[in-house]
């Protein structure tokens, strides 16, 4: 049984570790960021409106706009700094004009309805106030069939394997950026947590599906483990000739 949740508490970046939190991001977290997008753009391109939650730096909404040439992403932020970081990584990455971060100081989204072709978010659900507001806010905002994706650390990950990857980031990054991933760590939901915020897996059409590190809490995209399923059953039970 994972520990007891820690609520997050705000703090922000000090300008001066910028260039470092980036660079732990954009190089260590490579394979996650590039993963999602997989993901999201496997069935075929969104080329429409993206807004991403928890922004950051931008990276996920680079990567997807890299991917996707008609895309253009709106990035939410709680970090005043890092809404200026995204705006000059991003504008210095050739995507000034396609990526708009946007200081994001409460739950509440400054969009009106049926607005965004994709909701997305990568280690940002935990630092949420109140998640079941913020769920509300995306069904809102987002098109009918749109895909949701928000992804997350889960808590109740296998301890030793993630404690191996924090004193690899303290070797490699320093003591701050190590003590902010714990920090993350504590915060994060278990996939029970996230089952029972009510309201959130009620919403039809999504879904949960478990990693061994992270919770995907997933709307508009095919269930490609369902498919598998369904794929290993058929060739079990051969239609007769």
């Amino acid at each position: 049984m994972p520990k007891k949740r820690v609520l997050w508490s705000e703090q922000d970046v000090d300008y001066h570790d910028v260039d470092k939190y980036f660079e732990f991001y954009d190089l260590s977290l490579r394979q996650y960021y590039t993963d999602i997008v997989e993901v999201i753009l496997g069935p075929k391109n969104i080329e429409g409106k993206i807004l991403d939650l928890g922004c950051g730096f931008g990276i996920l909404g680079m990567r997807i706009c890299s991917k996707d040439e008609f895309s253009t992403v709106i990035g939410l932020e709680r970090s005043r700094t890092l809404v200026r970081a995204a705006e000059v990584i991003t504008s210095r990455h050739g995507y000034n004009g396609r990526i708009t971060p946007k200081y994001w100081p409460d739950d509440d989204f400054p969009f009106p309805d049926d607005e965004f072709d994709a909701i997305v978010s990568f280690l940002s659900l935990h630092q949420w106030n109140d998640p079941k507001k913020v769920f509300a806010e995306i069904e809102r905002v987002r098109k009918p069939n749109s895909i949701v994706y928000i992804s997350d650390f889960r808590r109740d990950q296998p301890s030793i394997p993630f404690q191996l990857f924090v004193q690899q980031v303290r070797f490699e990054m320093g003591k701050e950026i190590a003590a902010d991933l714990r920090k993350s760590y504590r915060s994060a939901y278990s996939a029970n947590e996230i089952k029972q915020i009510a309201g959130i897996l009620d919403i039809p059409g999504y879904r949960l599906e478990e990693s061994k590190f992270f919770l995907n809490i997933i709307s508009g995209l095919p269930d490609l483990s369902q498919a598998e399923s369904e794929t290993v059953k058929s060739d079990q039970n051969p239609t007769p000739e």
